[in-house]
């Protein structure tokens, strides 16, 4: 459980320093990302939030199915013997 609040928790943060930078320094989201760029700051780092959630939820169903399977199958060899 504490792994699932601590990941909550972390994907929260993100999300929110993300939205405090559209709020107070919207511009810094602006700006190319090198000069010549047609592209914006802002792109890359939404995708990089994107990916950093998927990556987090990957590791997180990776880790629960290995330690419940575990588990199960043990609770399952316990209630037949």
């Amino acid at each position: 459980a504490v792994l699932a609040w601590s990941l909550s928790a972390l994907v929260l943060a993100v999300y929110y320093l993300f939205i405090m930078l559209v709020a107070f320094v919207p511009g810094w989201l602006h700006l190319p990302l090198y000069e010549g760029s047609h592209l914006s700051r802002g792109i890359p780092l939404g995708a990089a939030i994107i990916v950093l959630s998927w990556l987090l939820t990957a590791w997180y169903v990776r880790h629960a199915n290995n330690r419940f399977d575990a588990l199960s199958a043990e609770i399952l060899a316990e209630g037949q013997a």
